[in-house]
């Protein structure tokens, strides 16, 4: 398998929401100095992708390590609560 190539995570969210119209939203990784992707937009969406967008290392990690169809009851059901934290990061919840 080929190896990922982009920064490695974990990825963060900050900036302001200065309401409606108005986010202010940087992704950045604690293994890189500089600003992944910045934010500044306008439309109801922004915020919610901002939060999509900086989970992205740990979605992958999630399909990187699936434990397979044969693994142990435990090995699957460990994983699938990792998936669900990750969707509930992902969705901008805490």
């Amino acid at each position: 398998m080929s190896e990922l190539k982009a920064t490695p995570g974990p990825w963060h969210l900050t900036g302001r929401d200065d309401g409606p119209g108005a986010y202010y939203m940087h992704i950045g990784a604690a293994s890189s100095p500089m600003v992944l992707a910045h934010m500044n937009e306008c439309h109801a969406q922004s915020k919610a992708n901002a939060y999509l967008m900086a989970e992205a290392p740990d979605m992958y990690e999630l399909l990187d390590t699936f434990p397979g169809f044969t693994s142990t009851t435990a090995e699957k059901a460990a994983w699938a609560q990792r998936v669900i934290e990750v969707k509930r990061k992902a969705r901008g919840e805490q």
